[in-house]
């Protein structure tokens, strides 16, 4: 039985096997904190726990810039990841493609799913009408490897008022 929220999509990728369930990920552009999917990562179809594992998003976007984010196993199913994309992952319309890479943090080896799948960020009436209008919020998070504090910045328009507030995650 599969812990699975039937509320979200689940993406199913293998490191063996090129497959990929051809499941259409649409997000708005003016989605927030909406963007939530399933990553259930299998090898030669068999269940694997990747819990001890650094297991890391890949995002190619439409302008052919990358961004990664960093995923976390549930603790209940080998494999099964679950996903919510903030802003920065979806901020422009567009086709997205993504793949996930595996790495051992003792060898060091990685290794790549076989299968890459997409989602897209759609255009809305919101956005129409103010399609310069920032969106998003703020994080902010210390990078013990580079020892500093890094923002990753977005805001949110109000078209009445003309103002843009900033909010801390």
């Amino acid at each position: 039985m599969s812990i699975l929220d039937t509320r979200y999509k689940t993406i199913y990728l293998d490191f063996i096997l090129n497959k990929v369930n051809d499941i259409d990920l649409i997000f708005s552009i003016s989605d927030l904190e909406t963007s939530d999917f399933y990553v259930k990562v299998t090898k030669n179809n068999e269940e694997i726990d990747l819990s001890s594992f650094k297991t890391v998003l890949w995002i190619l976007k439409d302008d052919g810039t990358t961004d990664t984010k960093d995923l976390v196993q549930d603790e209940k199913e080998p494999g099964l990841f679950y996903c919510n994309l903030e802003n920065k992952y979806k901020n422009k319309i567009g086709r997205y493609r993504a793949q996930i890479l595996v790495k051992d943090p003792n060898t060091l080896e990685q290794k790549l799913t076989k299968s890459i799948f997409q989602y897209i960020v759609t255009d809305d009436i919101p956005n129409v009408e103010n399609p310069e209008a920032p969106s998003g919020q703020i994080n902010i998070s210390y990078d013990e490897s580079e020892k500093a504090i890094v923002f990753d910045c977005d805001a949110i328009y109000d078209s009445e008022t003309n103002t843009v507030t900033v909010e801390v995650g």
